[in-house]
């Protein structure tokens, strides 16, 4: 922690955000505390959409700004780098001149009353400076000085919590005076979430975001400088480990997996090890190393034990947060087994909230740990120490996806995991029940316990990761032989990447390594079980994997047969693991495939997927875009694939952020061809490269003579999107011209409109289109005046609609003679104004338009898809089943509300058996994501019954089914037994 960096080089610019303040948390919002089936963290706060800025744009904008934040989420650094860039300013960006940065910790310790005397005292000291104070008060006073104030929170010393409150008054007081002394100046301050108590009415509070990727990876450069190669190496092992990335996002666990990694040159085999040196860096050195001393009765080791104590307690609950009541008991409870008294408990959850941030306020009276990982690491810290008990608990929880991390971890500490491993597998110690391998293998393990899913085999395997001591050395190697058995004759596809991504994670050995690069590169193998071996490597294969694929692609690349779909993989797996030496060969692979497009005048699908996917993976490892937008050239060359293409073009654009690409996307978006949804999603690229400025220059694209509409619709469309993410709040006055403009397709005017939604005006400005003889004009009219806040004119929404006048979806047909349409688009932005107030008699309607056979009848669907879910699907499932399920796949791309789960997914059972022989490729498209839909929100044993019944048929949605099945069983808590029983867990 000691380690002295420049801090122009190591800082990664933090993003601010409007903070969300703490709020009640509603009942279902506390049902979805649990992580998902997935093992990932489910938040019970959904983050709102808002807009970000980076701080020193924030603090341009608002002149007074508190910044709050988790500990560790880098307000320090940012504050001194706002500093820097005062100091280091060139001419022209409008900043202050004069950083005066405070550390307010010591303000209050130096016993100023004013915080100019102890800066002018500082600055004497420090620097020589006499007479600072009158100096500092005239640069305040023109608005060229700044103050930077540091620690909010770290104020809060003294002996007891009255005390500490009341330094924090008398700073908040004081820097509440210097604000309205000097009404020119900008005030910045900082403060850990959970230690801010107001007091600065004037000042907008913003929120620290975590980092994204790409912050990560400027992180970790930075850290190690540009020639290290542990830079790369770190990135990779990051990139191969989905739970250390969601650790990886708080700047200061990061730089501890960093101090981590350079002093080691690996991370931790065992997790474990490094969630306790991140716990101990907190506990123990982080005030320790700034000088903070903070109030506190409550020694490091006793923190742990209460912190191990409420894990344990609200792991076995299901808990992700915890009411403050509660937790207030139960810390209560703690402390006279420590010789405290209990009426400590307030400020001994105060102590380890506000000044560690190990807990922190979730909502109004909800707690939670900072990380789920660490509620997971205490929790299996506690088992550990309870011995035999704690290992017996862990394996009664076996099968609850809850706890799964819990046990990973306690396997890895272990002093022997031969005990958990057993009781995994329902096997007693000694010799065990073995069968001979179907694949060639030695023995494997004969397992009758085990569910339809593999559930205990793939646990326990995943109890091997990181190589824990198991003395029963036999039970290791017939764990992974049995488990390379289900790998290889598994049929569904989900249970293949689930096995192979278990069989990736034990890779102890250099040899285990290069086992599965030759099982990968023979020829004789299973194409889809090399695949998900690759895509397993590709996300958790470690150290050194990149370079094993680049010789793999380059082995399949000479190969007589040519397994296209391993090699396809792979270069996906360049792009996952962000391998820049993979360039040149992604080059060369992208020059080869775009010679095969060339050299067919109607190329297949095949050819133009293999050139999608080296497009794709050059923008993920930073590859030349010149490469990528010469590829998007040859779009109009694919026929009717030529949007597989764009789309990957545009993804590579965006994962690169290259914005050299803005002339050549700008001449590509007027390309005079029969391109639509393609155009729209050039547009959407060259907004996220260009930024707002790119709001003009489409604008100006789409109010230019000599565009056709076509080309013009998709443009302002993906303009209406952009608005409706980032809130844009530009260019007014031409997207009012444009929606007054009746020489304009009304589709045009409609998302000019819907533009406006985002960029509240006056009435007056729009109110004459009211009166519009187009009836989508004028309630597109109503719609934003309604989302400006004058719902005026809602009744004529209400009865455009109930006349038929208007379409659910947008529509628009091409000089080409092509339909275009957003499917319930109109629908859902009316739905958005009118449902506040009530739509009971316009659902009655719409459901009795359903019931008929009039060709108004599928947009009677949209509608009340929209505005009632559930008469939605009734209305649909009234009819007889077939009909019932062709309908349902018409609107698959809506969503299933949970009360209707069962009929649908019942109706789509039936229709098995019903439909012609001859292939129905988008049929079957529609009702795989249907099915998915439908097991997204089934939590009961009803819906798995059905879903599972599909399976037992053997019907081409058996794999789909599979998967469903597997999903819904984990919510609805119960097993599923091999001959397709139901076991609800204890």
């Amino acid at each position: 922690m000691s380690r002295r960096m420049q801090l122009d080089r190591l800082y990664v610019q933090v993003r601010v955000q409007e903070q969300e303040p703490p709020r009640f948390l509603l009942e279902e919002e506390l049902g979805r505390s649990r992580r998902d089936e997935a093992g990932c963290e489910s938040s019970a706060l959904d983050a709102a959409t808002a807009q970000t800025y980076a701080p020193v744009d924030a603090l341009q904008r608002y002149h007074r700004i508190v910044v709050v934040g988790d500990p560790g989420a880098g307000k320090t650094t940012m504050l001194r780098h706002l500093a820097l860039c005062m100091a280091e300013q060139t001419s022209g960006q409008g900043l202050p001149e004069l950083p005066a940065y405070v550390e307010l910790f010591r303000f209050v310790k130096s016993g100023h009353a004013s915080l100019l005397d102890y800066l002018a005292e500082h600055w004497e000291s420090q620097y020589g400076f006499a007479d600072a104070r009158a100096y500092v008060e005239e640069q305040l006073v023109t608005g060229q000085a700044a103050l930077l104030l540091d620690g909010l929170d770290e104020v809060m010393g003294g002996g007891s919590a009255k005390e500490a409150l009341d330094a924090y008054h008398r700073v908040t007081e004081e820097v509440a005076r210097l604000a309205n002394r000097f009404p020119r100046a900008l005030i910045a301050t900082t403060c850990r979430r959970h230690g801010w108590r107001g007091g600065l009415t004037q000042f907008q509070v913003l929120e620290a975001l975590d980092f994204e990727w790409p912050q990560i990876e400027t992180f970790v450069a930075n850290w190690f400088g540009d020639d290290d190669r542990r830079s790369d190496s770190l990135v990779r092992a990051l990139s191969a480990n989905a739970r250390l990335q969601t650790l990886a996002t708080n700047p200061l666990l990061l730089s501890l997996i960093a101090i981590v990694y350079e002093r080691d040159l690996e991370l931790p085999e065992r997790r474990a090890a490094l969630y306790r040196r991140c716990v101990e860096v907190l506990l123990r050195e982080w005030d320790a190393h700034r000088n903070i001393a903070r109030y506190s009765r409550f020694t490091t080791d006793r923190k742990q034990d209460l912190l191990k104590q409420i894990a344990r307690h609200y792991h076995e609950r299901g808990q992700r947060y915890f009411p403050e009541d509660d937790l207030l008991d139960l810390i209560a409870d703690y402390l006279p087994t420590i010789d405290l008294p209990r009426t400590d408990n307030r400020d001994i959850l105060h102590e380890i909230a506000a000044h560690y941030g190990l807990l922190k306020v979730q909502a109004h009276g909800w707690y939670g740990f900072l990380h789920l990982t660490l509620q997971e690491h205490f929790a299996a810290t506690a088992l550990l120490e309870e011995g035999v008990h704690g290992v017996d608990r862990a394996v009664a929880a076996r099968y609850e996806p809850w706890w799964e991390e819990v046990i990973l971890l306690l396997a890895g500490s272990l002093p022997d995991a031969s005990p958990l491993l057993l009781g995994v597998l329902q096997l007693v110690p000694g010799p065990r029940r073995t069968r001979p391998s179907t694949s060639g293998r030695r023995e494997i393990l004969d397992l009758p316990g085990d569910d339809l899913f593999h559930s205990d085999l793939l646990l326990a395997v995943r109890c091997l990761t990181g190589s824990p001591r198991v003395a029963d050395v036999e039970l290791r190697q017939q764990i992974i032989n049995t488990t390379w058995e289900l790998l290889e004759t598994s049929p569904y596809a989900e249970e293949r990447r689930r096995t192979a991504e278990a069989i990736v994670s034990v890779l102890g050995s250099e040899r285990h390594m290069r086992d599965i690069i030759a099982y990968i590169g023979d020829g004789s193998r299973n194409e889809a079980v090399q695949a998900a071996l690759v895509d397993a490597l590709a996300m958790h294969g470690g150290h050194g994997v990149g370079d094993r694929l680049v010789g793999l692609h380059a082995l399949l690349s000479r190969s007589e047969r040519r397994q296209l779909t391993v090699s396809r993989h792979v270069i996906t797996a360049f792009g996952t693991l962000r391998l820049e030496a993979a360039v040149p060969v992604l080059l060369a692979e992208l020059a080869e495939a775009i010679a095969a497009i060339s050299a067919h005048r109607k190329p297949s699908y095949e050819i133009v997927v293999r050139v999608s996917t080296v497009v794709r993976a050059l923008g993920a490892v930073g590859g030349p875009m010149q490469s990528v937008l010469d590829a998007m050239e040859h779009a109009r060359d694919a026929g009717r694939h030529q949007d597989e293409l764009i789309t990957a073009g545009v993804a590579a654009l965006r994962d690169s952020g290259d914005a050299t690409a803005l002339e050549d996307l700008q001449r590509l978006l007027v390309i005079d061809c029969d391109w639509f949804f393609e155009r729209l999603q050039l547009a959407a690229a060259y907004l996220s490269l260009s930024g707002e400025q790119g709001v003009g220059v489409l604008l100006n694209i789409v109010q230019s003579d000599g565009i056709p509409d076509d080309h013009r619709l998709p443009i302002v469309a993906a303009l209406a999107d952009n608005f409706s993410e980032v809130h844009g709040r530009y260019c007014r006055a031409s997207l009012l011209d444009l929606a007054a403009d009746e020489s304009t397709p009304w589709q045009i005017r409609w998302f000019a409109l819907e533009c406006l939604d985002h960029t509240p005006g006056t009435e007056g400005e729009i109110a004459a289109l009211l009166d519009s003889s187009n009836a989508y004009v004028s309630t597109g009219a109503a719609a934003t005046l309604a989302a400006w806040g004058a719902p005026t004119g809602l009744d004529l929404i209400h009865r455009e609609i109930m006349s038929g006048s208007v379409s659910a979806s947008l529509s628009y047909k091409a000089h080409l003679g092509h339909a275009y349409s957003w499917r319930g688009r109109i629908a859902r932005r009316l739905a958005k104004a009118i449902t506040p107030y009530g739509v009971s008699g316009m659902v009655q309607h719409l459901r009795a338009l359903a019931e008929t056979s009039h060709r108004e009848q599928r947009d009677a669907y949209e509608w009340l898809a929209v505005l009632d879910s559930e008469a939605w699907v009734d209305s649909i499932l009234r009819r007889y089943s077939s009909r019932a399920v062709r309908d349902l796949l018409l609107y698959s791309h809506l969503s299933i509300p949970k009360s209707r789960v069962n009929a649908v997914l019942g109706a789509v059972a039936s229709d098995f058996g019903a439909r012609p022989q001859k292939s129905q490729p988008v049929a079957d498209r529609r009702k795989r994501r249907l099915l998915g839909k439908a097991a997204a929100v089934a939590d009961d044993i009803k819906s798995l019954e059905i879903i599972l019944s599909m399976i037992a048929h053997g019907d081409e949605m058996a794999e789909e089914a599979h998967s469903a099945a597997y999903t819904v069983s984990r919510r609805a808590r119960v097993r599923v037994l091999r001959d397709h029983r139901i076991e609800p867990l204890p």
